[in-house]
């Protein structure tokens, strides 16, 4: 049974739903993107016989070697029908016009765009996005120990992951979350809708300052 077990993907592709169903797998705990705000030695120092989702250690894969390879350690990555992935992704940056999220972050940081995107070229930038991390993602694996999880097959792959880590506990219940996927959708819309009011507040405190 691995001790750490790395759920790896664009985003998109289950992870919530992956950690829920996760959290009822007795003797490991399980968190998503839970050191996401970390830096050094602290963004990967995650505890034993835990499992994490988390689409930014794509950009952490050497790190991750570094640390795990020749450790008791399972990659899943997460698959997806990739165009669902980016026409998923695309829904949010329009929604989202300001966002941190990880498109826009992508769009403007790692492709270098200094003038806004225009719309009808943003899905091209979406599928790029997508390509890119699951390019990155199954080269990093073909060497490590790491098993494949649909989200769209009706739950056969995931079944092979419980499997895999020889998972214990009251499995009937995980495989019953893991088939009710969830959707973060609403908790973005709030995490965004604070953003913007943080952005306000900020903005005012800088007129008074000045002022």
């Amino acid at each position: 049974m691995p001790k750490n077990i790395f759920a790896l993907s664009p985003g998109r592709a289950g992870s919530m739903t992956f950690v829920h169903a996760c959290e009822g797998i007795e003797g490991f705990t399980a968190g998503h993107e839970s050191r996401v705000d970390r830096v050094g030695t602290a963004r990967l120092a995650y505890p034993e016989n835990h499992i994490e989702a988390d689409n930014r250690l794509v950009w952490h894969l050497g790190q991750l070697a570094r640390k795990y390879d020749g450790q008791d350690v399972l990659y899943v990555h997460l698959r997806r029908d990739p165009e669902k992935i980016a026409q998923s992704y695309l829904k949010r940056w329009l929604e989202f016009e300001f966002s941190a999220g990880i498109l826009p972050a992508f769009a403007n940081g790692i492709v270098m765009r200094e003038k806004p995107w225009p719309v009808e070229e943003r899905l091209d930038v979406a599928r790029f996005y997508v390509e890119t991390v699951i390019a990155n993602t199954e080269e990093f694996l073909k060497s490590r120990p790491h098993i494949d999880v649909q989200l769209e097959d009706g739950g056969v792959s995931f079944n092979n992951f419980l499997d895999r880590m020889s998972a214990t506990g009251d499995l009937d219940a995980v495989r019953t979350a893991w088939a009710s996927v969830k959707n973060d959708h609403n908790f973005s819309r709030e995490i965004h809708a604070t953003n913007r009011l943080s952005r306000r507040i900020t903005r005012r405190v800088n007129r008074m300052i000045r002022g």
